[in-house]
């Protein structure tokens, strides 16, 4: 729904008819884990960048493609020049040096643009991705490339656009540029200060290349369906074209790509029947170009929502009224035409002066339904009031020309300003106002006053311009600009109330002091959305006040905001850029001017390191199995990085790993060594067949924790002190194992049985690659109407094969890898059974509770001993699902699935108790007593090893990292139960 909500309620923004929709363009958000990013910081490609280039640099990683969203270190010199063919040379030998590095070769990626900037010194450059068609001759679409038989609405004409360095406003050209189809928002991006590389972003979807790049629908064919099931059936369209490209989609979690048709088509805004206002629309429409489904959607028209002087209303309509110069205005004399002065002064050599419509050098002004404003006096001083034309002619001139002017006092150049603007206001309708490459504003109706008299609702309009101008492209993201238009609105009014007054009773229509947060919030509508950026900026602009002082934090504030405008950031991006922004010295390592007051707004907004509970993040490979004779312990190394950026004087207090031997009935602490790059230790040695579950922790000294894995006793890792023989292995590569499935209860339909055999699809909070191979057994592995989420109330189950054991000797191990996302067991129940007897179930709080789910977001070994009784000799093991009507998660992801026997180095079977027996306790958070927290479900013994069918003993380490980070740490996302 687009309707207009006040203040009390959740807030949208200069709204539209509700029958008209806006739609968000396709996008992202980016979830992060620790253990995932410390598990793709391992990779080949970024190990020999850090061993190379890219020493003490650090990254953060897309984790649904594997490719690099971020990275950011000390400058890497490359050229301090001014020439684009100079600068492009050499960050081609950059790219040529890391192999690798962009997850693409070099074959598939375009120079797009290479802005240099010299206010700033900084290139900002971009590469967009390209997937090569198998026919080189595919062809691309484009405007006026469309056959004629088409069977379309009748076409129209629409307004003319203003031109920028004689290029069409909007046009499909930077989508037709190469010989190959773009990926929509894939490229690789670099910023280069000085001379030097300071941060970049691969998003270059690696996937895509193995996509079917023949279409199969025409671009013809793709207009018309974008039309006739698009949401303007019935309206008459402008086709402006059709370009292919390759177009990556976010569901729960995954990435798929498509080959899709991006069309573009207008239609005029118009009058049907009496006060029934149709709003004007920019379509851009995403059709499959295999199966013509219409796959998205959006209006690109950006909805809100001497002496010459005129008296208009100060800010809002509220009475107050003020008097200001109208500068750089046109005025006619007998013979000439003059331009008042920045104060509204002019010299005519004339009897009189006079004006027939509010224009002047950089804003026109249109009055929609009446005549325009007009005057005519005796040369002197003369102000233009309602008796001369509507206020809201005054009013727009004013505050346009006023918004204009902050933006010139800034020290960048901006596109805008050369920009000549048409401002129409009363048009025919209410409650709204709207960007479409000018500026549009509704008459009073409807318990709303008339847009064009509000300030704020012309420096939000305006505030899109500033976007679109300075990232000099129009393919940017909605949310954002209209957080732009609000941060340009607040800058102005110093009042986080957008536009007070633009309902009749006073009320405003948003307020950018509240403080949602990224990406618990999003909820993929651009007016909501927006309030994640604006709210961000509000904050940061009080932080430097307080610290630099009003005047500076104004200067920085605009100085900022063009300059991340500049390189057409997300959202999710925005912090990035703005860090990027203010690194004066080409350096990201050593800090920023007003690193610490962005960092704190922005945390509060869940974007940025602060984001997280604690500034440091911790990355463990888990030790794997450990041989019997070891006597000294076993080794503990851990990648610890610090996000603060020196911005917050938190240290670590305490770290440590924090181990069971009894299932999780007792925890013991022990201690770990921290530096500044690393934890390290080592965790006493434990008797033969014992199963030791452990997780590491830090403390800080202002009493944040951070756990890894992230679950702590919840999900803790776990290995085994032993020595394994293999009985029976599955990796589900060759074959699905003989593995078998049921829905045990549940109502009977497409998707209740959701077991799959096959490649993960990375939704839901599910891996996106098995653990080896390419196939797994899972919950919901998603594909087609499949979203990676196992369905509510419904029990299923996983059961391998009848396994013969007879005539093995010892103790018998299932040892296997795990990646499971279900709700607390309170609510959902995750169960190993074994010939029908639960062995193990996930962890479970109670109704007051009922949040403290099962998140593993790696691959674990989990292992448990199979309590069998002398005379059974066969074992089937099944794995099970059983849901409520609530909430729903991924589900269970299983691989290398191994049955294993154990003996005593001496010899002896074991004796099935004690620490070496079998676990009967709880997987609850420790206390520093040692006892768990009451209220938990049994578990039975735990996870485990490093060896998947191989059964390795050996343990493993991991590699340390630089100390200072700057961008986006976050934390895995937890959803709230429906």
């Amino acid at each position: 729904m687009h309707a207009l909500l006040l203040l009390s309620l959740p807030a949208t923004a200069f709204t539209h008819d509700t029958s008209e929709l806006i739609g968000q363009e396709p996008t992202r958000t980016w979830d992060v884990h620790a253990a995932r990013q410390h598990t793709l910081r391992q990779q080949d490609s970024w190990q020999a960048f850090r061993a190379g280039d890219g020493a003490d640099w650090l990254v953060r990683f897309d984790e649904a493609t594997g490719a690099i969203h971020r990275a950011w270190g000390p400058g890497i010199p490359l050229a301090d020049t001014s020439d684009a063919d100079e600068i492009t040379s050499a960050v081609t030998a950059f790219l040529q040096r890391n192999p690798g590095l962009m997850g693409v070769g070099l074959d598939k990626l375009r120079l797009a643009s290479a802005d240099h900037y010299a206010d700033s010194d900084t290139w900002n450059l971009r590469f967009a991705r390209v997937v090569p068609t198998d026919d080189s001759s595919s062809e691309l679409g484009g405007v006026g490339d469309l056959d004629s038989g088409l069977s379309l609405p009748e076409q129209v004409s629409t307004p003319a656009e203003p031109s920028v360095d004689g290029e069409d406003w909007h046009a499909l050209s930077e989508f037709l540029a190469f010989d190959a189809p773009q990926v929509w928002r894939g490229d690789v991006r670099m910023v280069i200060k000085a001379g030097n590389l300071i941060s970049f972003s691969a998003l270059t979807y690696p996937q895509a290349d193995a996509l079917d790049m023949d279409p199969t629908l025409s671009a013809e064919s793709a207009i018309e369906l974008s039309i006739t099931d698009g949401p303007a059936p019935d309206r008459a369209h402008e086709i402006e074209g059709a370009a292919l490209v390759v177009l990556p989609l976010e569901a729960n979690g995954g990435v798929r790509t498509h080959l899709a048709w991006m069309t573009r088509t207008r239609t005029a805004a118009y009058v049907q029947g009496v006060g029934a206002h149709v709003p004007p629309g920019l379509w851009v429409s995403f059709i499959d170009a295999h199966s013509g489904e219409v796959l998205n959607v959006h209006n690109q028209v950006r909805f809100a929502s001497g002496a010459l002087s005129g008296t208009h209303d100060t800010r809002t309509v509220d009475g107050d009224m003020s008097t200001s110069p109208l500068p750089y205005f046109y005025l006619d004399g007998d013979e000439t035409t003059v331009t008042t002065d920045f104060e509204g002064l002019f010299d005519l050599d004339s009897e009189t002066a006079s004006f027939s419509s509010i224009a002047g050098e950089y804003f026109t002004v249109s009055n929609s339904t009446g005549e325009e404003a007009s005057a005519e006096w005796e040369i002197g001083d003369y102000t233009v009031t309602d008796e001369d034309g509507t206020l809201a002619e005054i009013d727009s001139y004013v505050f346009l020309n006023r918004v204009r002017d902050w933006v010139e006092d800034l020290p960048r150049d901006t596109r805008i300003s050369d920009i000549r603007f048409r401002s129409t206001v009363n048009i025919n309708s209410s409650c709204n106002a709207y960007f479409d490459g000018n500026v549009n504003f509704y008459k009073s109706g409807s318990g709303c006053n008339n847009t064009g008299r509000i300030a704020d609702v012309n420096y939000h309009e305006w505030g899109h311009g500033l976007h679109y101008y300075s990232a000099n492209s129009w393919s940017v993201d909605g949310s954002l600009s209209e957080g732009v238009g609000d941060t340009v609105s607040f800058l102005q009014t110093g009042d986080p109330t957008i536009a007070p007054y633009f309902m009749t009773n006073g009320a405003g229509i948003r307020e950018v002091s509240r403080d949602l947060v990224y990406p618990d919030d999003i909820v993929g509508e651009v007016h909501s959305d927006s309030l994640i950026f604006a709210g961000a900026m509000w904050d940061l602009w009080h932080n430097l006040q307080d610290e630099f002082g009003e005047v500076e934090a104004d200067e920085v504030m605009g100085t900022l905001l063009v300059d991340i405008l500049r390189t057409n950031p997300t959202i999710a991006g925005s912090y990035d850029e703005m860090i990027a922004a203010d690194d004066d010295n080409g350096d990201l390592s050593d800090g920023t001017p007003h690193q610490c007051a962005i960092m704190d707004a922005f945390a509060r907004h869940g974007l940025g390191p602060g984001g997280a509970d604690s500034f440091f993040e911790v990355g463990h490979s888990w030790l794997g199995n450990q041989s019997p004779l070891l006597t000294d312990g076993y080794p503990i190394t851990a990648e610890l990085l610090d996000l603060s950026g020196g911005c917050e004087d938190q240290t670590i207090a305490e770290a440590d790993v924090v181990f069971s031997i009894d299932g999780g009935l007792s925890w013991e602490r022990q201690a770990l060594e921290a530096s500044d790059v690393d934890l390290s230790g080592v965790l006493p040695t434990q008797v033969d067949g014992t199963i030791v579950r452990y997780y590491l922790e830090i403390t800080t000294t202002e009493g944040s924790t951070t756990a890894a894995p992230s679950g702590g006793a919840i999900n803790p890792m776990t290995f085994f002190v032993g020595d394994l023989e293999v009985i029976h292995c599955d990796d589900f590569e060759d074959d699905d194992g003989g593995f078998t499935h049921s829905l045990i209860a549940g109502q009977e339909q497409e998707g209740a049985d959701d077991w799959m055999w096959g490649a993960p699809g990375g939704l839901a909070g599910d891996p996106i690659a098995a653990y080896s191979g390419e196939k797994v057994w899972g919950n919901d592995l998603g594909g087609g109407n499949y979203n990676g989420e196992y369905q509510d109330d419904k029990w299923n189950e996983l059961s391998s094969p009848v396994l013969d054991l007879s005539g093995i000797e010892g103790q018998v191990i299932l040892q296997y890898q795990r990646w499971l996302n279900v709700e607390d067991g309170y609510y959902d129940q995750a169960r190993i059974a074994l010939n029908g007897a639960t062995l193990w179930e996930n962890h479970a709080t109670d109704r007051a509770i009922g949040d403290e789910h099962h998140a593993d977001a790696q691959w674990t070994a989990h292992t448990l001993r199979l309590p069998l009784a002398a005379a059974v000799t066969d074992a089937q093991l099944s794995w099970e699902i059983e849901s409520d009507g609530g909430l729903t998660m991924g589900g269970w992801n299983l691989d290398d699935v191994c049955i294993y026997a154990w003996s005593s180095a001496d010899g002896s079977t074991g004796s099935g108790t004690g620490t070496a027996g079998t676990d009967t306790s709880t997987g609850d958070e420790p206390t520093d007593g040692g006892s768990t927290i009451p209220g938990a479900a049994p578990e039975e013994d735990a996870d485990v090893v490093n060896g998947g069918c191989a059964c390795s003993t050996g343990p493993s380490s991991a590699r340390g990292a630089g100390l200072f980070g700057l961008l986006l740490a976050g934390l895995a996302l937890f959803r709230r139960r429906d």
